[in-house]
């Protein structure tokens, strides 16, 4: 018995500057995933449901094409008749042309075509029935031009696995996008890990620009957000835009992960679920703040661990109500998971990370997620107490002893403005050896004990390494 020939299904993707030759392998499994989309109907203010079936498989540029991406993500959308295959078809090319507006204003360098960086990995939609797709948009890009005409054509000869005849053709609809990789979360950390923060710029403008145009991604969650080199940079991107919704039309039914819904959106989709018509209209300030909270949700589970916040925050009954809906709740949960140090409080930064969780600020037209992680990054900076303002009630002996090393400390502080260094370098060839669990647990004891006279020294030299541990983050 010989094993079948491999057939692919090629598509050829252009634009100005840059094309590609992709050739479409076989998905591996026949498993099919039913799926919704809230599709625009022309001349009402009311979407309305599509039902596709959803698989997945690769394609791969030929070397000769000029994508840059060797590796592509394909979904592939068969709907029940044509009439739903064109709705879905609308809806998804809206989407496609509302990310491309959005990397268009991501800052960076002047690029072409589909070159990052990207707040969303980009999507280009192929028609199943062999017919040309092209959509165009006036966007006001860095260089005044119209974005990219992007042709795309399958083979007139077809491999089976992808449609039977060229009625099912018609019923297909494929979304083809770069491939990016998956990020490894971090479970749970002990103290903030602020260097996070920068590498969500890139998302943070692409969403701003996303809600101007009237769009919402829906479903922001860490499994959404997804990372890749930017000049030999990491960065984080969001993937799934065919969850997207219109906030100029109320949306028959929220594309979204339930944990990382917002209160109200959660309210919305139980009442659905019970009534099989949506309770009420989900007007645009409510779409911006559910995606403002998942934002939210995936940067502080990205500073502080995934799994915390989805456990300790985010955790509910169905119908209960969950930390993360109580901005004071957060706060103080917050200050005893970063408890305050003689050298350092991460109150500033936790004051900014409760603004989205807030619905009076999160759904405000003039709240920019942009802006607010520009004002993380300040906040932060904030958090390491300088010795001349040291919030300590330490005795005047041992305040006097923190004196001596005054010096030291900012010395310290020179080096980590100046040099990027890992925490441990910041204290030379002897911390080298000190674990940071161990710390810990010196600090700790030498903060209960209140630096007692008979440890003086050694809580100095505890001070000393902390604060080196801390500013060099």
């Amino acid at each position: 018995m010989t094993d079948r020939p491999v057939e692919y299904l090629e598509i050829r993707l252009g634009g100005p500057g840059w094309g590609a030759w992709l050739k479409v392998g076989e998905p591996e499994s026949d498993h099919t995933r039913p799926a919704e989309f809230p599709v625009t109907v022309p001349g009402r203010r009311e979407a309305r449901t599509v039902h596709a079936d959803v698989r997945y498989t690769v394609a791969f540029d030929e070397p000769s094409g000029s994508s840059g991406w060797p590796e592509w993500h394909v979904k592939i959308y068969r709907c029940a008749d044509q009439g739903d295959t064109e709705a879905l078809r609308l809806y998804l090319c809206r989407q496609a042309l509302a990310v491309q507006q959005a990397n268009a204003r991501v800052s960076g360098p002047v690029r072409m075509g589909i070159k990052p960086p990207w707040a969303v990995v980009p999507v280009h939609i192929v028609r199943g029935d062999l017919e040309e797709e092209s959509f165009d948009g006036s966007v006001a890009t860095r260089i005044a031009a119209d974005p990219e005409r992007l042709l795309r054509q399958a083979q007139e000869r077809l491999p089976a696995w992808f449609a039977a005849d060229p009625e099912e053709a018609g019923r297909t609809l494929l979304a083809i996008s770069p491939m990016v990789d998956k990020v490894d979360w971090e479970p749970v950390r002990d103290e903030p890990a602020t260097e996070q923060l920068a590498k969500f710029l890139h998302v943070a403008e692409g969403l701003d620009t996303l809600h101007a145009s009237g769009t919402v991604h829906c479903d922001i969650k860490p499994a959404n957000m997804c990372r890749y080199p930017v000049r030999g940079v990491s960065q984080y991107v969001l993937v799934d835009a065919d969850a997207a919704s219109g906030i100029d039309v109320a949306p028959t039914l929220v594309r979204s992960n339930g944990d990382y819904a917002s209160a109200r959106v959660r309210r919305w989709r139980r009442a659905l679920e019970v009534t099989h018509q949506p309770p009420y209209r989900l007007d645009a300030n409510s779409l911006l703040a559910h995606d403002r909270f998942g934002f939210a949700m995936v940067v502080l589970g990205a500073i502080t661990g995934v799994a915390w916040v989805h456990g300790v925050l985010l955790a509910a009954e169905p119908d209960g109500p969950r930390l993360a809906d109580d901005p004071a709740q957060v706060r103080e949960i917050l200050r005893r998971q970063w408890p305050d140090t003689p050298t350092r409080s991460w109150q500033p930064l936790i004051d900014v990370l409760l603004e989205p969780l807030d619905p009076a600020v999160a759904e405000s037209v003039n709240w920019r997620t942009a802006d607010w992680l520009a004002r993380l990054v300040e906040a932060e900076k904030r958090c390491h107490v300088t010795t001349a303002g040291m919030r300590t009630a330490l005795p005047a002996a041992e305040a006097g002893e923190v004196r001596r090393f005054s010096d030291e400390l900012r010395a310290i502080q020179r080096t980590a403005r100046e040099k990027p260094v890992v925490k441990l370098d910041l204290v030379g060839h002897g911390c080298q050896v000190v674990e940071a669990a161990a710390l810990r647990v010196a600090v700790h004891a030498a903060r209960r004990t209140a630096l007692a006279s008979a440890g003086t020294i050694l809580a100095v030299t505890v001070i000393l390494l902390y604060s080196a541990y801390g500013l060099g983050k």
